[in-house]
């Protein structure tokens, strides 16, 4: 399929070899893959977003007797009635690279991802958090992966809320800072945009203040 920038969710590829680069998937519903469905495919989705989409199974995306690579992508808010709120794999292979599957759930198991014996799941550089009730279930001997919470932005010395410690870690470390903790945006410096990082976890309630 063609690359896209937005688009509701419930895409499907069927029987053929797709890709979605840029897109975001929002808002779909469905039986299998509410953000998008691979059913008998191969498919790849790249530097996008699956956002916010219900599905009976595979609330986010869903692969089916197919292959699905997802690579520098979010899968997030997602919601499964019963498997994978994330993404499950029915027979199917999925590799998933430097994305992020969190905040999604599921009924009845693998609120991120899920898979049934005859699949195969690879990850490197998944960031899969704060999903429920457990962040992945896969059917046969292995234990399921229990839930974990998300890293909060600005969450300098790791006491798990972002208050007046953070703050003075940040105004410590103010002016060129390459490579270090307070340089929330990466850009080799702290200031303004790194305290409005700060100040978004703080305002938004996420821990409080101190």
């Amino acid at each position: 399929g063609p690359a896209g920038t937005s688009a509701s969710g419930g895409g499907n590829a069927s029987g053929l070899v797709s890709r979605v680069t840029g897109g975001t998937l929002r808002g779909g519903d469905a039986e299998a893959g509410g953000g998008l469905l691979v059913d008998h495919a191969v498919a790849e989705l790249v530097e996008s977003m699956v956002l916010e989409n219900r599905a009976a199974i595979g609330g986010g995306v869903a692969v089916l007797f197919g292959d699905l690579l997802v690579e520098t992508s979010v899968i997030e808010g997602n919601v499964a009635e019963a498997f994978g709120g994330g993404a499950p794999a029915t027979s199917a292979g999925l590799l998933l690279v430097d994305s992020t599957i969190s905040g999604n759930l599921a009924g009845a198991a693998g609120g991120g991802v899920w898979s049934d014996l005859e699949s195969m799941v690879l990850a490197d550089g998944l960031v899969l958090c704060g999903n429920m009730p457990e962040e992945a279930a896969f059917e046969g001997d292995l234990p399921p992966e229990p839930p974990q919470p998300c890293p909060i932005g600005g969450d300098l010395d790791g006491d798990g809320v972002v208050g007046s410690g953070d703050l003075a870690l940040l105004l410590a470390a103010w002016g060129e800072c390459e490579g270090c903790g307070a340089d929330l945006d990466g850009d080799g410096e702290v200031g303004g945009s790194d305290m409005a990082v700060l100040l978004a976890s703080w305002m938004t309630g996420v821990g409080g203040g101190a």
